[in-house]
């Protein structure tokens, strides 16, 4: 049994998810916007400009792979049943 979601005096679990989504959209378009912005620079070294890209790459895969583990490892969870 999944214990149910505290969303506060006024229920508002609706609007702190709108929250975190508008955060995230302005975060992405504000990183979007840099990463164009830095990669299109003619006046940025090449070799500088692909060394950014590989350390950003490198974090991407790292993130992606943390994510997957964690994702699969959920479901064999042995304390899933236990209450708080």
């Amino acid at each position: 049994m999944v214990a149910p979601i505290n969303c506060g005096e006024y229920n508002t679990c609706g609007m702190e998810k709108a929250g975190f989504v508008l955060i995230g959209l302005g975060v992405a378009v504000v990183l979007g916007y840099g990463a164009i912005s830095f990669f299109t620079e003619v006046d940025i070294a090449l070799w500088f400009r692909a060394t950014v890209g590989t350390v950003v790459l490198g974090l991407l895969l790292l993130l992606i792979s943390a994510g997957r583990e964690r994702y699969k490892s959920s479901g064999d969870d042995p304390f899933k049943e236990v209450k708080r």
